[in-house]
């Protein structure tokens, strides 16, 4: 049996995370605003939630959902980044614990993923050359696209249709 020794929690941000799931500390670096962590938590959620007489979830917490005195300990357990991102604005002063689910981990994945987009337009028929390419990242865009790493599949084809500069390449716009 192991038992966890778990920090007595402040007020702050903390990042709950599984040890084994690095990428969540890669991805989750700091908080929304910048700022580093107050601490990186590892212990089981149940552990860290005995620490509280009260752990509610943002949207209970930014509609005023409940009560409590004064002398009552309060966090708030946050899955989702924008959830996140809205309490750190709204500079709460309570304590933030934000354990990412598998969504706001596919999210971070899909925003940081790096892509290739034109760097200049093509015209119909128009040959594909490295200087017709370069890397984008996704950010907090709808845009979709084929991974930096494929880059030299795409050198030597032929644009399908009149291409835009900095849109997102894809194989249905080559032949």
């Amino acid at each position: 049996m192991t038992i966890s020794i778990i920090p007595k929690l402040g007020s702050g941000i903390f990042l709950h995370t599984n040890k084994k799931l690095s990428e969540a500390l890669q991805l989750f670096a700091t908080t929304p605003s910048g700022k580093q962590w107050q601490n990186i938590l590892h212990q089981p959620a149940a552990d860290i939630c005995k620490q509280f007489d009260l752990v509610v979830t943002p949207s209970a917490f930014l509609n005023s959902k409940f009560s409590v005195t004064s002398n009552m300990s309060v966090a708030i357990w946050c899955s989702n980044y924008n959830e996140l991102s809205e309490l750190c604005s709204s500079e709460v002063d309570t304590t933030i614990i934000f354990s990412p689910s598998a969504f706001s981990i596919l999210e971070a994945q899909r925003c940081n993923r790096k892509i290739i987009i034109l760097a200049k337009g093509l015209k119909r028929d128009d040959k594909i050359t490295a200087s017709h390419l370069m890397e984008s990242s996704m950010g907090n865009t709808n845009m979709n696209g084929i991974s930096i790493l494929k880059i030299d599949l795409f050198i030597g084809l032929y644009a399908a249709y009149d291409l835009d500069a900095g849109q997102a390449i894809d194989f249905g716009y080559v032949k």
